[in-house]
């Protein structure tokens, strides 16, 4: 979440599919952590206990999530991982 936010979501799809392709390639080591490298692990002790913003949040109409629209439904979703960022940030102090 912090490489989405940090980068967006292309450079977050890059690395997935740098992934993916090491699986498909049988890799020596199942993960590339090199571009994660620059962000901390999560803390120990479990996850926050409060999310300012979080899925069951979103709304749900006619059958959708994006009911109205594909960019009010992304804005959505940037604010649910701003949100949850911050919130396992707060216990790392």
């Amino acid at each position: 979440m912090q490489l989405y936010l940090d980068k967006g979501l292309d450079a977050l799809l890059r690395v997935a599919a740098h992934q993916v392709a090491r699986n498909k390639h049988r890799a020596q080591s199942s993960y590339d952590m090199a571009p994660l490298a620059a962000y901390e692990p999560l803390p120990p002790g479990g996850p926050p206990r409060h999310f300012r913003a979080t899925f069951c949040g979103l709304p749900f109409s006619d059958g959708s999530f994006v009911s109205d629209g594909h960019l009010t439904y992304g804005h959505r979703i940037e604010t649910i991982v701003e949100a949850t960022v911050e919130s396992w940030r707060s216990i790392q102090a």
